[in-house]
């Protein structure tokens, strides 16, 4: 007895039942993927400020160095130089650290050396170089044997580094130890940064203006000056100096996200937010960079 085949109307009823399950399951699994993307990026800034702390513990309160560089003890030794006004307020800046590849493409962007983060004060307490990049950054690194791009940066309020671009004026206090740190649940540590330079150099600025009790970015006009980037959908991934760590949902349009805060084409333009743009998103970064820590706080 010859068993009966399936006509060619049943092979083509099953083939779109299975493009429609498809079509249904692959938003869940991409929803899935960004979601455990999130939660890798968010535990590798985990393990920093983590390393942070510990590196502070064993300097008896020290914290390291947020800039990159500038000083023997900053977290990466990517290239120094004075980072400061020239009146003296922070010295023992270093010359002669040169970690980075300047003449970077597109497919391996200006970035850093290897050394750059076995240098740095935090290594020993890192030691691997998959906690340095975001599993969201889409950038490319062709020769991971000779080059890193690192996905992270540490506040330049977290440190001394933001004292020492602005040490005139007394909106910003330099945090020389742990204990400086009225509000540590509430001020940030790091986030992710798309320099537009490749490699993050120095660590994440704003003006002083920002660290201003005061300030109102949504009543007053203000600039910008390094960018937080947007890789994962909506939100920023940032940690605070009490070692926890947050996704922030943003208020920005998606448009927004996508035009001034996505990733910029290595060596473009620089500092190019328009005046005034995110203003909620930029209140919320501000109340975060030094809580509590002037004395009109």
């Amino acid at each position: 007895m010859r068993r009966k085949a399936f006509t060619l109307v049943e092979l083509l009823v099953v083939v779109a039942v299975i493009a429609i399950l498809i079509s249904l399951l692959l938003p869940a699994i991409n929803r899935f993927r960004v979601q455990a993307q999130s939660t890798e990026c968010l535990t590798n800034q985990r393990n920093l400020i983590a390393a942070y702390t510990q590196y502070s513990i064993d300097k008896n309160g020290r914290v390291p160095g947020t800039d990159t560089g500038a000083y023997a003890y900053d977290w990466m030794q990517t290239v120094g130089g004075q980072h400061n006004p020239g009146d003296g307020c922070c010295n023992g800046f270093q010359n002669g650290v040169v970690n980075w590849d300047q003449g970077g493409d597109d497919a391996n962007p200006n970035t850093e050396y290897l050394s750059a983060f076995t240098e740095g004060s935090l290594w020993d307490y890192i030691g691997d170089f998959d906690v340095y990049s975001s599993p969201q950054d889409p950038r490319l690194i062709n020769d991971p044997e000779t080059y890193r791009l690192r996905s992270y940066s540490f506040s330049a309020f977290a440190g001394k580094e933001a004292y020492c671009r602005d040490c005139s004026t007394g909106l910003v206090s330099a945090a020389d130890s742990y204990s400086q740190f009225r509000d540590p649940s509430n001020q940030l540590s790091s986030l992710c940064e798309a320099d537009t330079r490749g490699a993050n150099l120095n660590g994440f600025l704003q003006s002083a203006e920002w660290a201003n009790p005061d300030f109102d970015p949504c009543a007053n006009s203000f600039g910008w000056v390094d960018e937080p980037v947007v890789w994962n959908p909506g939100r920023w991934n940032v940690s605070f100096i009490d070692g926890s760590v947050i996704s922030y949902q943003l208020k920005m349009s998606e448009e927004t996200a996508e035009t001034h805060f996505g990733v910029e084409r290595p060596n473009g333009p620089y500092n190019n937010i328009p005046s005034g743009t995110a203003c909620e998103d930029a209140a919320w970064l501000a109340s975060k960079l030094q809580p509590k820590m002037l004395p009109s706080q």
